[in-house]
């Protein structure tokens, strides 16, 4: 028997006409009935939630029974979430446990009320609010090692995009807050942030197993986030910051827009690594389209339509890249499409870095050498003998004692 709290599926399409026709009958009417409760408690939940509009049901009876079923499926995850791991980063689903994560600071929840609101599930979304209103605290002990480009995207994008669709101040300030005290990580010589950070201790590093480089992908997907939060909050440094990152990634004019994926935020050079639109290279190309959006209003000025050019101006040149180096078509009849890799063995990223760090050890030693060698040269002139008696007094008197002349 079909279960009355849940949409019917695409599996009810091989039953009779009738029941067919009553059970989608059935899924529209209680579709509809939910998101007009579910509005209406949602503007007395959040008064001023301008921004929250119904979405409305697709007249297609296979697409109403898929709409039904994703928002069942996000309705079921929030219930496991909630029962088991409400207020931590993760839930791990056969354990039935939850885990501090990438962040340590209920990253799950953040990340989902947006899609509450969107679904039209004001309930979830209440407490949601609740926890966050409550407990959501930065800069406890057990944020350490917590990572710059997920606590980004997740966290300050979750909290910002809940702030448009609700109105609420609440998810403005907190995405504020944490944003500022992340800025530390991008106190760099060359301005490429650190992909590590602490807000407890005020830390900022990346990882010896990545050879303390940082990710093009990590470092070029700030600048959406950022920008956002400068427009919201009226404070330009979160926006200049992350511009600023991904001005010195393309300082360096790599061909054709493709960029090695492990860059050195002490000199912003990029090492011997791969050009790749996967893992750690990929949204480096996606963003730098969508920071040009952020800056799209002509109204914003003479300095964000620049940076609108200037970006745009990299995704395309980036997007030619791809096509010419890395879009490829597999040999034989087939010719089947694909995109490659410009690939560069671990062992080469090593030796690349082993070298650099040998070259500053012999440019130190030779510095060291040469101001030894200034020293020495220094120190005979100031105790050379000028009168041949060994003394090196300058008078011939043999005491060692400088005589000058009284006037």
């Amino acid at each position: 028997m079909q279960n009355r709290n849940m949409a019917p599926d695409e599996s009810s399409t091989g039953l009779p006409p009738r029941k067919r026709r009553l059970l989608w009958r059935a899924a529209v009417d209680r579709a509809r009935e939910q998101r007009q409760v579910d509005y209406e408690r949602l503007a007395k939940l959040v008064p001023g939630a301008v921004h929250v509009t119904a979405v409305p049901l697709p007249r297609d009876e296979t697409m109403l029974l898929r709409q039904e079923a994703v928002r069942n499926a996000f309705k079921h995850a929030i219930r496991g979430y909630e029962r088991y791991a409400w207020g931590d980063d993760d839930l791990k689903p056969l354990s039935k446990r939850g885990s501090g994560g990438l962040c340590k600071m209920g990253l799950t929840l953040v990340d989902a009320m947006d899609t509450a609101l969107i679904m039209g599930l004001p309930r979830q979304f209440d407490r949601m609010r609740e926890w966050v209103t409550k407990n959501l605290e930065f800069g406890l002990e057990e944020q350490e090692d917590i990572n710059l480009f997920e606590t980004t995207i997740r966290m300050v994008g979750g909290l910002l995009s809940t702030y448009d669709l609700s109105g609420d101040d609440v998810f403005l300030e907190k995405a504020e807050d944490l944003a500022r005290r992340m800025l530390h990580a991008f106190d760099s010589p060359s301005g490429i942030p650190y992909g590590t950070l602490g807000l407890h201790s005020g830390k900022a590093y990346n990882p010896k197993w990545i050879y303390e480089a940082s990710s093009v992908a990590e470092v070029g997907t700030l600048q959406l986030e950022f920008t956002h939060l400068s427009r919201r909050s009226g404070d330009p440094v979160f926006e200049e910051k992350a511009m600023r990152a991904m001005y010195a990634l393309v300082k360096a004019d790599i061909t054709d827009g493709l960029l090695p994926i492990y860059v050195d935020p002490k000199d912003g050079k990029f090492f011997d690594s791969p050009v790749t639109l996967g893992a750690r290279g990929d949204s480096f190309y996606e963003y730098s389209y969508k920071a040009s959006v952020a800056h799209f209003h002509s109204e914003r000025g003479l300095k964000s339509r620049e940076r609108r050019t200037w970006l745009l101006a990299q995704h395309y040149k980036s997007l030619r890249g791809i096509l010419e180096r890395l879009v490829r078509r597999t040999g034989g009849n087939d010719g089947l499409l694909y995109v490659s890799e410009q690939t560069k063995s671990i062992g080469a990223l090593f030796v690349s870095k082993r070298n650099a760090r040998r070259k500053k050890v012999e440019e130190k030693e030779q510095k060291a050498r040469k101001a030894a060698m200034d020293a020495s040269t220094v120190d005979e002139e100031e105790t050379g003998d000028d009168n041949g008696d060994g003394n090196g007094d300058g008078n011939g008197d043999g005491t060692g004692t400088k005589h000058f002349a009284s006037t």
